[in-house]
């Protein structure tokens, strides 16, 4: 059996620079697993590489950047919750992200991406 190592994607709506994601984050996903026990918490980094990967995936962005900037994780995510992530590519050439659930901020930042990209 293989790992579960990414959420459901359930919908994608892409405008210029911005893309907007409906992720459902399964129980079955590895992540959760000794992290923590009876309490299982998406740890801050899975969530960092997710907003990396959909920016390369939708935005056409690189996978390697230079650095994170103004990471906050506000809220926990566990599982069986289902969330908005929204990317956007700002004037600086820094990707924007925020994860939401049902309007309330769970975790967001900045990724910064080396000036040779």
């Amino acid at each position: 059996m293989s790992e579960m190592l990414e959420p459901l994607v359930e919908t994608v709506e892409k405008s210029g620079q911005s893309v907007q994601l409906t992720l459902f984050v399964p129980e079955e996903l590895s992540y959760f697993r000794g992290h923590f026990p009876g309490h299982p918490v998406l740890p801050g980094v899975v969530q960092t590489h997710w907003a990396i990967g959909y920016g390369a995936q939708y935005l056409g962005l690189p996978q390697r950047i230079k650095r994170l900037e103004v990471i906050k994780f506000q809220n926990l995510i566990q599982p069986k919750t289902r969330l908005t992530l929204k990317l956007e590519l700002n004037s600086k050439g820094k990707l924007v992200f925020s994860y939401d659930q049902q309007g309330r901020v769970m975790s967001s930042g900045r990724i910064v991406y080396p000036e040779d990209s």
